[in-house]
């Protein structure tokens, strides 16, 4: 049990790594959620992947997107009208549209997959404790299978002495 222990660490550590690797190259980035403006397509505390540089002309009424305001920074709401030059947006939980329209300028990009709950943990890991509860699990754990794979090699070399 102990071995399989490990591999599944290790096949978990190389998943993460390459999962990272292929959203940074794919230009897909993370957000979260902070409030309920979006619910229940969208819960509080979900954490929303975000493809970046999408063309403007490719967005269409009913998408989720990202995009920047100039008084709550970046913001995740439905579109729900497209002119020539800008959407409107409103929280599917809102009675209002937003005030300000997206333009290509402030468009971050489209939603293309949402996490439920998974953002309160991508919160937490920002704060600075959870920076170092993050790192110092890595550490563990990279310290672990080095550790683990030493003692395993000695027990062989023990074993073929005798």
């Amino acid at each position: 049990m102990k071995g399989r222990g490990r591999k599944t660490v290790r096949f978990l550590l190389i998943a993460a790594a390459a999962a990272t690797a292929v959203l940074f190259f794919c230009r897909i980035r993370p957000y979260v959620v902070t409030s309920g403006s979006m619910d229940p397509a969208v819960p509080a505390g979900s954490l929303c992947l975000v493809r970046r540089e999408i063309p403007f002309e490719k967005v269409k009424e009913g998408d989720i997107i990202a995009f920047r305001t100039s008084l709550s920074g970046t913001v995740i709401h439905r579109v729900v009208g497209k002119g020539e030059e800008a959407l409107t947006t409103r929280g599917d939980a809102n009675t209002l549209e937003d005030g300000e329209p997206v333009t290509e300028d402030n468009l971050v990009g489209r939603v293309v997959l949402i996490l439920p709950f998974l953002g309160f943990a991508f919160a937490y890991a920002a704060q600075p404790a959870g920076r170092f509860l993050l790192t110092a699990g890595c550490v563990f754990l990279i310290g672990w299978l080095c550790l683990s794979g030493s003692r395993k090699q000695e027990r062989k070399e023990r074993r073929a002495a005798n």
